[in-house]
């Protein structure tokens, strides 16, 4: 059974729309967080600005309206 996932102390955690996005190094990497289909936290997806990352997790959340399960990192 998978496990939470440890998002790191450091660095800039923002929650949007239900969804974590942590810079560790802001402007270089940002790392989505949600829950997985078990209802487990998990590192879900990077990108490389914040607001890719906010659109990253507008394309997710789209995708599991419309029925498709994302079951890897999909950025």
């Amino acid at each position: 059974m998978p496990q939470n996932a440890t998002i790191p102390e450091q660095g800039r955690k923002i929650t949007y729309r239900g969804y974590i996005i942590h810079g560790e190094i802001p402007d270089v990497c940002y790392t989505m967080y949600g829950r997985n289909p078990e209802g487990n936290l998990a590192e879900l997806g990077t990108t490389a600005g914040f607001r890719d990352a906010m659109e990253w997790v507008d394309r997710h959340i789209a995708q599991i309206q419309s029925g498709w399960i994302p079951l890897q990192n999909t950025a």
